[in-house]
């Protein structure tokens, strides 16, 4: 056991992406569009959210670069198609890579080099086959920054308010 009075303390070893994940996220349906993912990320204020099945299972990750990538080139002047063709395009024929997933009691070191080796910027969270949360790399930086400010094993990370603290996500 530990000493009296020594305090645990939190360390990059102990952390489980259950601990830091955005529970709950919002999802989008396999057969939403373009169009319907821009206004949903955009009202939400959402960098990205999974694209799951009829049974709730992550198919991929929608994220504003992506939406970014297929919109541009319509916007641009080089793309095929006016831009309200583009935004009517279902997600899954607009090219989706595969949900990089885990499971909540994932060390969040292992989750990070998922997420290096597959290329995403997210991991998807999935406990039952169902999407319980989502990890993004800058979710995993903040967290590793913070590190030296919480003591305790006990406390909870600090949660992370981007639009309250006045930083974009």
């Amino acid at each position: 056991g530990k000493p009296e009075g020594e305090v645990a303390v939190l360390t990059l070893k102990d952390l489980r992406v259950e601990d830091i994940m955005s529970q709950a996220p919002s999802t989008l349906p396999a057969g939403a569009t373009v169009g319907e993912a821009v206004d949903i990320l955009q009202k939400q204020a959402l960098s990205a959210a999974p694209l799951v099945d009829e049974a709730g299972a992550p198919i991929g990750v929608v994220s504003r670069s992506l939406l970014l990538q297929i919109l541009a080139p319509v916007v641009t002047g080089g793309g095929v198609g006016s831009l309200e063709e583009v935004r009517a395009r279902s997600l899954v024929e607009a090219g989706l890579s595969p949900a990089c997933t885990c499971a909540p009691s994932t060390l969040l070191t292992a989750a990070c080099k998922q997420m290096v080796k597959s290329r995403s910027h997210f991991v998807v969270v999935v406990d039952s086959g169902a999407v319980v949360g989502i990890v993004s790399t800058t979710d995993a930086a903040r967290t590793i920054a913070c590190l030296d400010e919480v003591s305790p094993l006990e406390s909870p990370l600090p949660k992370f308010e981007p639009f309250r603290e006045g930083i974009p996500t």
